[in-house]
């Protein structure tokens, strides 16, 4: 599998498992290898307001969120390979989200992540979040 294709397969992987999450759909045991262990110890997430969390922010920010909307749904839209290096993936997508709480209920971001790759698996290393405006 190319850089493109492991970055968007994880892309796609984490953000199903957040939304399920949020829906009460997973079972506590699937919090530690499904979402914590794939993010670097320090992991930093720029949300779209510019507040910046760090990784046990963002760790207990989603634990507690457990089962909390039933509504939620995300979708990845227009994925694109930034660049690698050694063992480094950058990558782009668009953070379609319907049904969210937190924020506008329907909600668009510009999302550019920092990958490491580690024995064949994606580590997240760094996300920044940018608010689109709605699409007309």
């Amino acid at each position: 599998m190319d850089a493109f294709d492991k970055a968007r397969t994880e892309v796609e992987r984490l953000h199903d498992f957040i939304a399920a999450w949020f829906r009460g759909e997973l079972d506590k045991s699937h919090f530690e290898p499904d979402f914590a262990e794939v993010l670097h110890p320090e992991f930093e997430n720029v949300q779209p307001a510019g507040l910046t969390l760090k990784h046990d922010e963002l760790l207990n920010s989603i634990q507690d969120g457990h089962g909390i909307n039933p509504e939620f749904q995300i979708t990845i839209e227009a994925p694109r390979l930034l660049g690698t290096w050694q063992d480094l993936i950058l990558f782009q997508y668009i953070e379609y989200q319907t049904g969210a709480r937190a924020s506008a209920a329907e909600n668009r971001r510009l999302s550019t992540a920092l990958f490491e790759v580690k024995d064949d698996k994606l580590i997240w290393r760094y996300l920044t979040e940018i608010g689109l405006p709605p699409e007309s």
